[in-house]
C-alpha cells in the first residue's frame, strides 16, 4: 500500500544586477508557491508504491512516465480541487520543517519522472535532503494572472532564497535538453545572479551512464568535449 496519502504587463527589472533579498519585496510572490520543499525520500516512496489521491484512489507510478505525465495524473489530479501546492497537501514528515530550507532544481517537463528522482537521490543523500521542484511547490492550478513581477523578478528571488543550493539535472551531457528551453535558459540566469549575493553550491545532477561517457571522452577524445 502507499506510504503516503494527502491531508483533508510586466515590471521592468534590473537583470543586470545580483539579486538582493533584503530590498526585494515578497508578498506578491508568495502566494504563487510555497516556501517549503519536498523529501527526496518521499519522491523515492512514490515512485516504488504509489500514492493515495485525496479521493481514496490509489495511483501507481508508471517508470515510463515523463514528470508532464505524473504531473497529470496525480499533482493536479490532487490538487487543483485545493488550489494547493502538491507539498502543502503531503504530511508534515515529507516536506522541510523550515522556509527554503531546500535545493532548488531545474530540469526539463520531458525527462522521465523517475529517473529525475534517481539522479537527484544519486546527487544528494535522500534521507535528509529537501528539493523545490516546481511542479511540487507551485500552487495548482497556476495562476499566471496575478503581478507578472513573479516572471521578471520573482523566480530569481526565489533561487536565491533556497539555502542549499540549486541544482540543475540534464540527462546529456553532449545534448542537455534544459538549454533549449526558454524557462530553464531563464532558471539559470536567475542562478548566475545569485550566485553574486552567496556562496552556495551549484550541482549538475547527471546519470551514472552520462558521467561515464562524459569521462570518457574527456579523457579520450577531448576535441569533442571542450
Amino acid at each position: 500500500m502507499p506510504r503516503w496519502g494527502f491531508r483533508r504587463r510586466a515590471r521592468q527589472a534590473d537583470l543586470h544586477n545580483p539579486v538582493k533579498l533584503a530590498e526585494t519585496p515578497r508578498t506578491t510572490y508568495d502566494a504563487f508557491y510555497s516556501k517549503k520543499g519536498v523529501s527526496l525520500k518521499t519522491l523515492i516512496d512514490i515512485i516504488t508504491n504509489g500514492v493515495t489521491l485525496p479521493n481514496g484512489k490509489v495511483v501507481k507510478v508508471d517508470q515510463k512516465w515523463t514528470t508532464e505525465q505524473f504531473v497529470a495524473a496525480v499533482v493536479r489530479t490532487a490538487c487543483t480541487p485545493l488550489k494547493a501546492a502538491f507539498v502543502d497537501v503531503l504530511p508534515a514528515e515529507c516536506v522541510s520543517e523550515e522556509d527554503y530550507a531546500c535545493v532548488f532544481v531545474s530540469h526539463a517537463w520531458a525527462y522521465n519522472f523517475a529517473d529525475l528522482v534517481d539522479d537527484l537521490a544519486q546527487t544528494y543523500p535522500a534521507d535528509d535532503t529537501h528539493v523545490w521542484l516546481d511542479f511540487c511547490c507551485v500552487k495548482q492550478p497556476p495562476d499566471l494572472s496575478g503581478d507578472s513581477a513573479w516572471f521578471s523578478e520573482g523566480l530569481h528571488v526565489l533561487i536565491a532564497s533556497c539555502r542549499l543550493g540549486v541544482c540543475i539535472r540534464i540527462d546529456s551531457w553532449a545534448n542537455p535538453l534544459p538549454l533549449t528551453r526558454i524557462w530553464c535558459v531563464w532558471e539559470l540566469f536567475g542562478v548566475a545572479r545569485a550566485a553574486g549575493d552567496s556562496k552556495k553550491p551549484l550541482r549538475i545532477a547527471l546519470g551514472p551512464r552520462e558521467r561515464s561517457e562524459f569521462v570518457k571522452t574527456l579523457t579520450n577524445d577531448f576535441s569533442r568535449a571542450s
